[in-house]
């Protein structure tokens, strides 16, 4: 008889999901916050200072004044006279599912009018959400 003996395991208690959009990761030092903590201190790690992405939309609603971006040209579209590839894939597509992820009238460039400390200013924004904040046609006109 050996002087050991395998023992049977522990039963392995299933892991507990935790819903999506709860708690997130920070990528510098790894701490773990809660979603709606760092919405509130506008999308900047309370550990370390690290900042996540901030979306357009809430980078406008911090830099202007509340209840004044009036934007412009929010008709203009994308368009590809030249038939333009890029990696292979036609520019006409990827433009399609950009639009399809970010939402109609949007593009790379928003540009408005609005408040800022309750001077009137003309100011616009890049939008990394579509395509990388790749200029366009649109981009141009704006």
């Amino acid at each position: 008889m050996a002087w050991w003996s395998r023992t049977q395991g522990l039963a392995a208690e299933p892991k507990k999901s935790v819903p999506k959009g709860i708690w997130t990761k920070c990528e510098r030092c790894s701490t773990t916050l809660y979603e709606s903590d760092l919405d509130g201190n506008h999308r900047v790690c309370i550990s370390c200072n690290h900042h996540f992405r901030l979306s357009t939309e809430a980078r406008i609603h911090l830099v202007v004044d509340e209840g004044t971006w009036q934007e412009h040209d929010r008709n203009l579209e994308s368009g590809d006279p030249l038939g333009f590839r890029v990696d292979g894939k036609k520019y006409s597509d990827q433009l399609k599912t950009a639009i399809r992820k970010v939402g109609p009238g949007s593009d790379a460039y928003r540009a408005g009018t609005a408040a800022v400390g309750g001077i009137e200013v003309e100011a616009g924004f890049f939008a990394f959400e579509f395509m990388g904040g790749s200029m366009g046609s649109v981009v141009g006109e704006k």
